[in-house]
């Protein structure tokens, strides 16, 4: 019996072998799947993208800082998480970044929780998506490069299937938004 739970365990959070995926134990099979409406989503973003990314100047009236780079998203544990693989550049070092996306049927909206190579804590938020005007918007907190906590709102918009951007907006002195980070996402074909 134990060793039919954890195959469906393993099944479940896609960690089994490709045998034991093929023939999951009887219960398994029997369980209610956990998936919601929400969850299908996170078929959009699966793919290889290439990034073009501006990061706005430290310096007032500076240039923005340009750089390419690359993410890989799949989903995973049956289809309850996307986790997307980022990298590239910034301030002229490498940049690796990792995100792992759920949903939260209690809470009604997206959980998120995001890791890089230049901060030492993770950065966690919640969002929504609005279908009407392919927009998922996020709200994260985390601590910034200088170890200060720093909270942002992530907006993600679709132009098309094979087309979206994704602004960092951070509140300025006087309460007004503004973009810090836009990243311009291709599908790699």
């Amino acid at each position: 019996m134990f060793a039919t739970v954890a195959v469906a365990i393993a099944t479940l959070a896609g960690c089994a072998t490709p045998e034991a995926a093929q023939s999951p134990a009887p219960e398994a099979a029997a369980m209610p799947s956990p998936l919601v409406e929400e969850h299908k989503l996170f078929a959009r973003y699966v793919g290889t993208w290439d990034a073009d990314v501006e990061m706005a100047s430290q310096e007032p009236g500076g240039a923005a800082e340009k750089s390419k780079a690359r993410a890989v998203c799949r989903v995973t544990c049956g289809g309850l998480f996307m986790v997307t693989d980022f990298e590239g550049t910034m301030m002229g070092s490498p940049f690796i970044g990792h995100e792992v996306m759920g949903f939260d049927p209690r809470q009604q909206k997206y959980t998120l929780s995001w890791v890089d190579s230049f901060t030492p804590t993770a950065a966690t938020g919640t969002g929504t998506f609005d279908a009407a005007t392919k927009t998922l918007h996020s709200n994260v907190t985390g601590e910034d490069m200088s170890g200060q906590v720093s909270s942002h709102h992530g907006v993600s918009v679709w132009s098309d299937d094979d087309h979206h951007t994704w602004t960092m907006l951070m509140k300025a002195p006087d309460g007004s938004e503004f973009p810090a980070v836009t990243i311009r996402y291709s599908r790699r074909k």
